[in-house]
């Protein structure tokens, strides 16, 4: 059984209606619907008609439009203005409470995006209001998505409606119940997996029972055997599940952008965008470009991750050096190739002027929604890709461990 104690935190705090205190509820919901990292729109769904190697189909144009924001509620449609003008003039508690599961937790459980979230709270507010003692009727929440690399979070804001509550602080079984609310909703698909695991090894212990041992725990290791297969087959194809992008630094991103006009403006007028139809006065710059984005420090280390894994891969059949480096070469040239396909649509869409006209101004101090989604882009490329090499290693591995398996059973006569 999986440990469901230590991944999720819930901070919480109280602020009592204070003047200062409205002031600094006010600016905090500025701060988590507008910083650097906050997700300012909900991500397309797998049917949504919007492509999803370009920037735009990342961030469904509505990112840095003025005014725009990652404020979410219980409804669809929430105002920023409304809120903050609503907490200027509250008499009552404000608790804020921070929500987060460590990367690879919130990667297992498929809570790397905005959707996600807000259907997590969605669910689970009503009940952890509750656990407060605030009636459904007199609840007033607001919450923020922070995609942080190694954290993911949501920062929430909750009020009542009509000030009732004379006691801020929490307590120790509040917050218990609190915390076990959020956890009964984020945890329920892993939780109902394991219900289910539970319920088979049951069937399967009943089996052992009445049936040829031997038999059934043939078929136990048959259908692990299977899942893993599938799972392999997911990450050679690509499908795997996503980390979460590292934020371009404001500088990079202004680089990049200027880049990406420079090669707008010779790319073709006409034609399809892809790296081999391309002339080679677009091919040569392209690929600068992308050996340029490629050695960025953020983006570096990856990169070596990549070819690490496609060095072991290659060892497993290659012994000699140059051969492996060779190899390397071929792999990081193939990226390369990938990372460019990923620029030029970025520059197909520099170049038809869409940018300018959703996406704001690129000399402020925040990450540009743009910049961001092209790096992000180039990201998951990298992890695709490493993701794919490491799971040929170990599909490679296992099938060489199962012919050992099956000669010694030969010679033993098993």
């Amino acid at each position: 059984m999986r440990n469901f104690a230590s991944p999720l935190v819930v901070k919480m705090r109280f602020y009592s209606p204070s003047k200062t205190n409205k002031s600094k509820n006010k600016a905090h919901i500025d701060y988590i619907a507008t910083r650097p990292g906050v997700v300012k729109e909900v991500e397309p769904a797998i049917d949504d008609m919007i492509e999803p190697d370009t920037a735009i189909g990342h961030v469904k144009y509505a990112h840095e439009r003025p005014g725009s924001h990652g404020l979410f509620g219980p409804n669809e449609d929430t105002n920023i203005m409304d809120v903050k003008k609503e907490l200027g003039g509250h008499n009552g508690i404000v608790w804020r409470m921070i929500v987060s599961l460590r990367e690879d937790d919130a990667c297992r459980l498929d809570m790397t995006s905005r959707r996600q979230w807000e259907q997590k709270m969605r669910a689970s507010i009503p009940d952890v209001a509750d656990k407060m003692g605030i009636p459904l009727s007199n609840l007033r929440w607001c919450a923020a998505f922070h995609n942080e690399p190694g954290h993911p979070h949501v920062h929430l804001m909750i009020w009542e409606k009509e000030p009732k509550r004379e006691r801020g602080k929490l307590s120790p079984a509040e917050r218990k119940d609190v915390r076990r609310m959020f956890a009964k909703e984020i945890y329920a698909e892993e939780r109902l997996q394991l219900n289910r695991e539970k319920t088979a090894e049951r069937d399967l212990i009943q089996e052992l029972i009445k049936s040829d041992i031997e038999q059934v725990v043939n078929l136990r290791e048959d259908l692990i055997e299977q899942r893993t297969e599938v799972n392999l087959e997911l990450r050679m194809a690509g499908l795997g599940r996503r980390g979460i992008a590292p934020v371009v630094p404001v500088k990079l991103g202004r680089e990049l952008l200027n880049e990406l006009k420079e090669l707008a403006l010779i790319m073709p007028a006409k034609g399809r965008i892809a790296l081999k139809f391309m002339p080679e006065e677009v091919k040569g710059p392209v690929t600068a470009l992308s050996d340029w984005l490629l050695s960025q420090p953020g983006v570096k280390i990856h990169v070596q991750r990549y070819l690490k894994a496609h060095e072991q891969l290659t060892k497993m059949h290659v012994l000699s050096p140059e051969k492996i480096e060779q190899a390397k070469a071929n792999a990081y040239d193939d990226l390369k190739n990938r990372v460019s396909q990923v620029l030029l649509r970025a520059a197909s869409e520099v170049k038809e002027s869409v940018i300018y006209e959703h996406f704001g101004d690129v000399n402020r101090n925040t990450p540009n929604a743009f910049t961001q989604a092209v790096f992000s882009n180039v990201f998951f490329a990298i992890q695709s890709e490493k993701d794919k090499t490491e799971a040929k290693s170990i599909s490679r591995l296992r099938k060489e461990g199962e012919k050992k398996r099956k000669k010694v059973h030969r010679e033993r006569g098993i």
